[in-house]
This record gives C-alpha cells, sequence and structure tokens, in this order.
C-alpha cells in the first residue's frame, strides 16, 4: 500500500481569495501582503495593465492580475517593497513544488522562499527577464522542488523597486504538494522488496 496526497494551489496575485477568480479592479489581493519591512499587514490592491507596456491581465490561465500599493498603476509611491504571500503545507508532505512566473515594473530585487524555520531557499537566479514584446511581461517560468518540505507556514517572498508612479507586480503560477515524505528501506515499505521500488515509487510520487 502506497499512501499518496496532494494538492495544487493557485498563487497568483490579483485573486479572490475566496473564489480563486480575478478580483475586481481597485480590490483587495487578501492573499498578499507588502512593505518596506519584513512583517508588514498592508494588503495590496488590484490594478489594470499599462496597454502597450506590460503583460495584458487577467493571465488567460491562472486568472493573475497586477498588484501595487494603489488600485491606479499610474500612482504608484516609489520605493522597495517586498510582496509576500503564504503557502501552508501538511504534515508528511512528499514534495513542495513551485511553478511561477513574474512580471515587474520596474525591477526585481530578489525572490525568497522561506520555510517555516526562517531557512531561505534564494530563487532569484532562475529570474530571466521577458525582453519581448516589452520587459514588462511575465519572465520565464520559475520553478522550485523542496522535498520533504517542514509543515506549517512556508512564505514566498518578492523584492520589487519601484522607481517611479507607473509600477507594479505581477505573480501567475501555482504551488503543490505532492506523495507523502518516506525514507524507509523497501523491504519496510514494500513485503516483496525482490521488486524493487524508486523512493519516488515507494513514496506515491509521480
Amino acid at each position: 500500500f502506497i499512501y499518496t496526497s496532494s494538492f495544487s494551489q493557485n498563487i497568483s496575485t490579483g485573486l479572490d481569495p475566496s473564489s480563486t477568480v480575478s478580483e475586481a479592479i481597485g480590490g483587495n489581493d487578501g492573499s498578499w501582503r507588502y512593505g518596506t519591512a519584513i512583517n508588514g499587514t498592508t494588503i495590496p490592491k488590484v490594478m489594470g495593465f499599462y496597454s502597450g507596456y506590460w503583460q495584458a491581465t487577467p493571465v488567460a490561465t491562472t486568472g493573475a492580475q497586477w498588484i501595487g500599493t494603489s488600485g491606479n498603476f499610474l500612482a504608484q509611491k516609489p520605493g522597495l517593497y517586498y510582496f509576500e504571500r503564504t503557502i501552508t503545507v501538511s504534515p508528511g508532505a512528499g514534495v513542495l513544488g513551485l511553478n511561477f512566473a513574474v512580471g515587474i515594473d520596474d525591477d526585481l530585487k530578489s525572490i525568497e522562499l522561506i520555510d517555516p524555520t526562517g531557512n531561505v531557499t534564494d530563487l532569484t537566479s532562475q529570474y530571466v527577464r521577458s525582453t519581448t514584446p516589452t520587459a514588462y511581461y511575465l519572465s520565464k517560468a520559475i520553478k522550485s522542488s523542496i522535498k520533504c518540505p517542514i509543515e506549517g507556514k512556508w512564505k514566498l517572498r518578492v523584492y520589487v523597486n519601484f522607481f517611479d508612479t507607473a509600477a507594479g507586480f505581477l505573480l501567475s503560477g501555482t504551488a503543490s504538494t505532492q506523495g507523502q515524505c518516506c525514507n524507509i528501506p523497501d523491504e519496510k515499505c514494500n513485503p516483496d522488496f525482490k521488486i524493487k521500488l524508486t523512493m519516488n515509487e515507494r513514496c506515491g510520487i509521480t
């Protein structure tokens, strides 16, 4: 018997957290927070897109939309901000996976995945900014896979520089868990251990 459990969560910006559909322009994105100092509690506003310059939203596959300090994409307050959301991991998960892309106006400083103990996985090196049709479209996919993740509240934190009043942040993608954390020998996981199983097979991870 192999136990499996999984979930997939849309972690995109600009969604209504109660229904995971696109929030109205000018509404609150209750799943994300932003600030200039860690542990900020300010809820960002959902914005329209700057036509001709930014990635058009909502993004078809996820419903993602731009967010910022104001519901008006031309009335942002310049500064270095972090945007952050929580991802809750249940006990015994086999793998925590992230698959997302970001759009930034003006500039990215860093992308961090933070476990419940405060340890940081730096994902910044995976960021490859769009070049066409402009630099303000979604980046190439950023992916992370954490085996046997610690249970509890993880944080995805993105630092963005707003250089002027036309600025915004967009993230489109998912977080998922799959399988069961399992580091025991074949003969204990599978009575007929003549049929060798890989670690992923033992733990129900496809």
